[in-house]
């Protein structure tokens, strides 16, 4: 069975909660669900991106919501917008092919274009599984956590048992934190949401240790997964 017949299996086995949720919560966005592009499966590394949430999102069946996913593209027009310039450079830095990515979230809503309040986004944690089956699935290579640390408790409870520890000496670990986690790829990063990554000058120091990840563990010719 392929990849994406997984996946929407996997959205059908939660379909109920997602639709609970929305009926209690009108003011919730349509759920964020994967339509892996061809080209993902291509590359030489398979790079996944998790967000915080989405700032809008159609859906109002998983067909409909792949759809959208598939028709936004990786943020293909959004020429403006720091999530996705910067994602444009850690595609380069790795030798992956533009929009060649799958992106998934921790809040699989957003409320109002905007974070759910807490007490939504507390209800929200019962559909985590949701990203873990994604990543079973699509098994990336490289995962990059978008969501500073304000979100750890999430990854935490996500990842039962994970641990966070400094990627490098240069960057503190609310900066820029390696997640281990035997569900995780070897190369899976915390770091700040990237228009704090812009705001804060930190994006050239990023990319260019994205750059060094690539060459000096030798992601091109082993995709290690090693702990």
């Amino acid at each position: 069975m392929d990849a994406q017949r997984l996946l929407n299996k996997l959205y059908e086995k939660h379909w109920n909660d997602i639709a609970k949720l929305q009926s209690k919560h009108p003011e919730l966005s349509a759920p964020l669900l994967i339509k892996a592009p061809k080209s993902y499966f291509e590359q030489n590394v398979k790079l996944m991106i998790i967000g915080q949430q989405t700032r809008g999102w159609d859906g109002r069946d998983i067909g409909s919501a792949l759809k959208c996913y598939e028709d936004f593209n990786f943020g293909e027009h959004y020429y403006s917008s720091p999530f996705w310039n910067i994602t444009r450079k850690v595609e380069s830095a790795l030798g992956i092919d533009k929009y060649a990515i799958v992106w998934s979230n921790l809040n699989r809503c957003d409320y109002n274009e905007k974070r759910p309040p807490m007490e939504i986004e507390n209800e929200l944690r019962i559909l985590l599984p949701v990203l873990l089956g994604e990543i079973e699935i699509l098994k990336p290579d490289v995962i990059f956590f978008y969501t500073g640390p304000s979100f750890d408790g999430h990854i935490k409870q996500a990842f039962t048992g994970s641990r966070f520890e400094p990627a490098i000496n240069t960057f503190s670990e609310r900066k820029l934190s390696r997640i281990r986690h035997d569900l995780l790829p070897h190369h899976s990063y915390r770091t700040y949401h990237p228009l704090y990554l812009r705001l804060s000058g930190i994006e050239p120091r990023f990319v260019e240790y994205v750059k060094n990840i690539a060459g000096k563990d030798g992601l091109y010719s082993a995709r290690s997964r090693a702990k």
